[in-house]
C-alpha cells in the first residue's frame, strides 16, 4: 500500500506537539506501508532536516519543495551602495514615521493558496501513482478538492479548526476582524471536508464534535503514539515534589497564553504556600517572548531537551491551556515518564481519563493553585495519579495499538472505494 502525503510540517526535528505525532505515527506503520511525503520548505536548515528524516525511515520518500530564495553574498558595488545608504541616513535622518496602526489579533487563518511548486509536486507524485492521499493539518484542507474522485482520499485533523476559532473567541472578544475570520473559517472548513472520502481525528471527544459539524463526513479515531517510550514501571515518590514544568514552545499562540496566565494568576499563590517551588519551561522561546511573561524571572527556561522523558521525571506537569482542541502530546510524554499532571479541561480534553485519577482538572486560578499545591505534597496522590496515567497511555498510545487502528483505517477506505467503483460498473 502506498500512501501520498502532503504536510505543512516536516516532522523532524521533534520540537512541537504536531511534528512529533507525525513522527511517531510514521514509527508505528515503519515496514507496513510505503509513503511519499510531500512538504515545503522555508530554509537550508530545513533542506538537511528533510534529509535527516528521509535517512531514518527506509519506506518513506521525502518530496521537500523549497519555498524560500537563496540569496547571493553581496558584490563590491552591493556593500559600498549599502555603506553609502546607511551614511546617508545617518546624516540626513528621514522624518519620524507616525505610529503604526495596530492590527487586530483573530484567530489563525489557514485556508491560504498553497505554493504553485507545492501543488505542482503533489500533481507529479500522483501520476506517479498511489493507493491513498492523505493530507494532514488544517492547512492543506484546501487540496481535498483537488484530489476529490481521482484517488482515496483521508484527511489528518490534528485541530478542529472550528472549535479552535470559537474557543480563541470566547477567550479573546469578539472585535468584527475576529468574527469575519471566524464566521470564514466555520463555512469553508465544512466545504473543504466535505471533499475528502474519510477524516481521522485522535479522540472520541473530536469524533463526535466532527460528525455533528460534518455529518456526511466518515469520521475515524485513530490517536497518534505518545512521543516517548513508556517507563517500565512510575519512579517512587519518596518526597514532595515542588518543581513543575511546562512543556510548549511560543510559535503556538494558545501555549503562550495559557503559560502567561498561569504565571500572573497561579505562580504567585504556588510561591506564597510552597516557597522552594520551581518552574521549568521546555521548549523554544525568543528572549523577547520570555520578557513578556508575568514574573518570567521565577522561570528556568531549558530550550529543546533532547530526552524528555528524563527531563521530566520528579516534577509536576502543567497544562493551562484554554484554546484549542484535539489531544495534547505532552501529557501523552508526561504519563509515559510516570509525571503527574494539572490540567485545564480543555487542555485534558479527550483522553481517556478521569479527573483526580489520571489527571488533575482545574478550570480556575484559585483551584488551579489548590491543585498544584496539594498534590505537590500527597505521595500517595502522586504515585497513583502518575501509575494509572502510565497505564492508559501503555494500553492506548503504543506502537503496536496505533498501526492496528491506521492499517484497519486504510484498508477500509481501499475496500469502501473498490465497492463504490464495482457499484458504478455494474
Amino acid at each position: 500500500m502506498h500512501i501520498l502525503i502532503a504536510s505543512p510540517y516536516l516532522p523532524w526535528p521533534m520540537t512541537e506537539g504536531g511534528r512529533v505525532a507525525q513522527y511517531r505515527t510514521f514509527e508505528a506503520l515503519r515496514d507496513a506501508c510505503t509513503f511519499t511525503l510531500v512538504v515545503p520548505i522555508y530554509s537550508l536548515e530545513e533542506e538537511i532536516n528533510a534529509k535527516k528524516f528521509a535517512e531514518t525511515f527506509s519506506n518513506i520518500r521525502v518530496k521537500p519543495v523549497r519555498c524560500f530564495q537563496i540569496i547571493p553574498p553581496p558584490t563590491l558595488r552591493t556593500r559600498a551602495r549599502s555603506f553609502m545608504g546607511r551614511l546617508s541616513r545617518k546624516l540626513f535622518p528621514p522624518p519620524p514615521s507616525p505610529p503604526a496602526k495596530p492590527v487586530e489579533a483573530g484567530p489563525f487563518y489557514p485556508f491560504y493558496c498553497l505554493n504553485p511548486d507545492f501543488l505542482r509536486t503533489i500533481e507529479e507524485e500522483f501520476v506517479k501513482g498511489c493507493d491513498i492521499f492523505q493530507a494532514e493539518f488544517a492547512d492543506m484542507l484546501t487540496l481535498g478538492p483537488l484530489m476529490a474522485g481521482r484517488v482515496p482520499s483521508l484527511f489528518v485533523h490534528h485541530q478542529l479548526h472550528f472549535i479552535y476559532a470559537r474557543r480563541f473567541m470566547e477567550a479573546s472578544g469578539s472585535d468584527i476582524n475576529a468574527r469575519y475570520i471566524n464566521e470564514r473559517i466555520i463555512l469553508e472548513e465544512a466545504i473543504f471536508l466535505g471533499s475528502f472520502d474519510s477524516a481521522i481525528v485522535f479522540s472520541e471527544v473530536d469524533r463526535r464534535a466532527l460528525k455533528e459539524f460534518c455529518p456526511q463526513l466518515e469520521v475515524n479515531v485513530s490517536p497518534f503514539p505518545s512521543p516517548e517510550e513508556p517507563v517500565p514501571a512510575v519512579p517512587p515518590f519518596d518526597k514532595p515534589v515542588r518543581h513543575f514544568v511546562f512543556v510548549a514552545s511560543e510559535s503556538h499562540r494558545p501555549n503562550a497564553d495559557g503559560l502567561s496566565w498561569f504565571m500572573k494568576n497561579v505562580w504567585p499563590e504556588i510561591k506564597s504556600r510552597l516557597p522552594d517551588a520551581s518552574i521549568e519551561v521546555i521548549g523554544k522561546w525568543s528572549l523577547p517572548a520570555q520578557a513578556s511573561l508575568p514574573n518570567h524571572g521565577d522561570i528556568r527556561f531549558a530550550g529543546f531537551v533532547s530526552d524528555l522523558g528524563r527531563a521530566l521525571q520528579n516534577k509536576i506537569m502543567i497544562v493551562p491551556v484554554w484554546v484549542g482542541s484535539g489531544i495534547r502530546t505532552k501529557i501523552l510524554a508526561a504519563w509515559s515518564a510516570g509525571c503527574p499532571v494539572v490540567a485545564t479541561s480543555v487542555g485534558s480534553e479527550g483522553l481517556p481519563g478521569k479527573s483526580g485519577e489520571h489527571f488533575i482538572a482545574a478550570d480556575d486560578a484559585p483551584a488551579f493553585a489548590s491543585a498544584c499545591i496539594e498534590l505537590s505534597q500527597n505521595l500517595n496522590k502522586l504515585s497513583r495519579i502518575a501509575a494509572n496515567g502510565l497505564e492508559l497511555v501503555q494500553k492506548h498510545y503504543s506502537l503496536a495499538a496505533v498501526r492496528r487502528t491506521r492499517l484497519e483505517i486504510y484498508e477500509k477506505l481501499l475496500a469502501k472505494k473498490k465497492a463504490e467503483i464495482l457499484k458504478a460498473g455494474s
